[in-house]
């Protein structure tokens, strides 16, 4: 529970709102609600589509979320006056906010706590300036953070390493190509513990790096629910699963049952799972994809030809192989 929202708070605010009041921690547990028979429970997948920071309106709801003080308010009604009221909620617990190094402002600024304009004053006052070209990387692991947060320090140095909302984020201006997978073998073969990787977009300076790193954010998310067997994933390949993610679940569950017929049966038999996903990744090429697998070409012609039989996709056609990869998105995304 927030440090600032005590129990008189919450009184006071649900007597000013119009419209319901709910509260959750930072892993979406409700611990404030009208109906008191939903406190304790985990309500993520009500709010997946909250992705970033600070103050968003979603399917006329408005949902502000502030991770240092683990606090999410949800406000069951969009209208001008509840915007008002949560504007000055999130000034109120911000307001005390102190910024004492470079690495406080620059989570300010991914953030969203504060604008361009102020921290350019807050950077003069510590005398640091970053007039580059720059993109975020974000690691996320289940354990061991802080060990991380220290290696990447000591093998990155020319990178700014933050620790933000228990996850870690790389500011690189180098620009070097294939740096997140250098990123995963120094954790690997360091710690030996697997690391999903997001990487955002280029900007332009770091007045701008909350755009790359909500980019990087919104990457890792959908990377995690769409695809699947893989620990990197980029934003700019992300056309297709932040298209499928503006969709209504509704529709989706709809367009799964009209037109992706046998898709069940490839995620149950894992082994056409995997030469299909193989034979996408290695652009439909029967020779590479057979020794990826380690498989002869006859037997992957087979399986391709199965795959074909229970889904009505040729994946040596073209065509066929794009319908197989929405198909294989919005299967995840709606089982999901």
């Amino acid at each position: 529970m927030s440090k600032i929202l005590k129990k008189q708070g919450i009184e006071k605010l649900k007597n000013i709102i119009q419209g319901d009041l709910i509260m959750l921690d930072g892993d979406f547990n409700t611990i404030w609600s009208k109906n008191e028979e939903t406190i304790g429970e985990y309500d993520y997948k009500r709010y997946k589509n909250i992705i970033y920071r600070g103050t968003n309106f979603i399917d006329n709801r408005i949902i502000y979320m502030h991770m240092d003080e683990e606090l999410v308010i949800v406000i069951e009604d969009d209208n001008e006056f509840n915007r008002d009221v949560i504007e000055m909620v999130a000034l109120f617990i911000e307001e005390e906010k102190e910024y004492d190094s470079k690495e406080d402002v620059i989570k300010g600024l991914i953030n969203g706590e504060i604008d361009k304009k102020y921290a350019e004053e807050l950077f003069k006052k510590l005398d640091f300036k970053l007039k580059k070209k720059m993109k975020v990387y974000i690691v996320e692991c289940r354990k061991n953070i802080e060990e991380i947060h220290n290696l990447l320090k000591e093998f990155f140095d020319n990178s700014i390493i933050l620790l933000n909302d228990k996850k870690i984020v790389v500011i690189d201006t180098s620009l070097e190509d294939n740096l997140e997978e250098g990123i995963q073998d120094v954790i690997l073969s360091e710690t030996m513990i697997k690391i999903k990787i997001s990487v955002g977009t280029i900007v332009n300076d770091i007045f701008d790096i909350k755009n790359s790193y909500d980019r990087a954010m919104k990457a890792m998310v959908l990377g995690k629910r769409l695809i699947k067997g893989k620990n990197i994933f980029y934003y700019d390949q992300m056309i297709l699963p932040i298209i499928i993610n503006g969709v209504k679940s509704k529709k989706l569950t709809t367009l799964s049952n009209e037109l992706f017929q046998g898709m069940d049966k490839i995620f149950e038999e894992r082994e056409l799972m995997q030469t299909a996903t193989s034979f996408l990744e290695n652009n439909l090429n029967i020779s590479e994809t057979s020794k990826k697998l380690f498989i002869h070409r006859n037997t992957l012609t087979y399986r391709l030809n199965k795959i074909k039989k229970l889904t009505r996709y040729d994946l040596r056609n073209f065509e066929d192989a794009v319908n197989f990869k929405i198909a294989l998105y919005i299967h995840s995304y709606v089982k999901n």
